[in-house]
């Protein structure tokens, strides 16, 4: 870690490090789980913050995705608006974090740039299967309920939906939608929308966990990411992950099991999503 920087962007280096081992791999949701717990501690223990860990929940903005209050420029509770201009390389000049530098992979002013259509690019080594998709539709309310209803005690299966068939699920369409930092599989938590996008995620897991006694600790994939044969591994290669594979903390906290993020419920967690 860089000794210059700020604690909010150690976690942005522990996702750089940690990255090829929780995405697309059996990790992915327990280590965010962590990850997202982790980040709501330290502001409560470093920053004296006293409310709970926000969610965006896009499936309410689908009609008008960039009206969306988590956009909001005011200059002491807003996330920001979109970068404007090529020049000025997409920097959000407003909102609470406007003008602030982030450390990682250079010093810079957090970007955003919106794209409606995300998946007509090529930032995997697999080709999207519709390139046309735009952007909100994984985010549609349908979509989400068919993810929260569906795969049954499978939990491989429930993951690879977030990601999405040839990775176009809504993990990835609010990460491809927004570009600059969010657009980076490494560096997205540059952008303080980061953890609201996850923080939903999370809370789909949650309720899918909840919804069927089937799904409470179900828990399957491969340790290895594989984005090469994502066709075949597209939640990890082998070996298989299991209840007691360690997750990788990169000394933010000590180390964690998959087992100790598996309900929110427990003492390691003790919370509940809010729908």
């Amino acid at each position: 870690m860089n000794a210059s920087s700020s604690y909010f962007d150690d976690f942005v280096y522990v996702h750089i490090d940690s990255n090829v081992k929780d995405h697309f791999t059996a990790l992915f949701l327990p280590w965010h789980r962590w990850f997202l717990n982790t980040f709501h501690t330290a502001l409560k223990d470093k920053c004296a913050y006293s409310g709970v860990m926000p969610y965006w929940n896009w499936s309410l903005d689908v009609r008008n995705i960039t009206n969306s209050p988590v956009f909001d420029s005011d200059p002491e509770s807003g996330f920001g608006t979109f970068g404007t201009s090529a020049d000025e390389k997409w920097e959000v000049k407003d909102g609470a974090f406007g003008t602030t530098i982030r450390a990682y992979p250079a010093p810079h002013v957090v970007s955003r740039k919106f794209n409606p259509h995300p998946f007509d690019n090529h930032v995997f080594p697999f080709g999207f299967k519709a390139p046309e998709m735009h952007a909100t539709q994984p985010f549609a309310p349908e979509a989400l309920e068919n993810i929260v209803e569906g795969s049954v005690g499978n939990f491989t299966d429930f993951a690879y939906k977030i990601d999405g068939v040839t990775a176009q699920g809504p993990h990835n369409a609010a990460h491809l939608m927004m570009g600059g930092d969010m657009g980076n599989l490494l560096w997205s938590p540059n952008d303080p929308l980061f953890y609201l996008h996850h923080a939903h995620l999370d809370c789909i897991w949650e309720k899918w966990q909840e919804l069927r006694p089937e799904n409470a600790m179900a828990f399957g994939g491969g340790l290895t990411q594989d984005v090469d044969n994502y066709h075949l591994y597209p939640v990890g290669a082998p070996p298989a992950a299991n209840f007691s594979s360690v997750l990788p903390t990169e000394g933010l906290t000590s180390p964690i099991r998959v087992a100790d993020m598996m309900s929110t419920k427990t003492r390691n967690l003790c919370y509940k999503c809010v729908w």
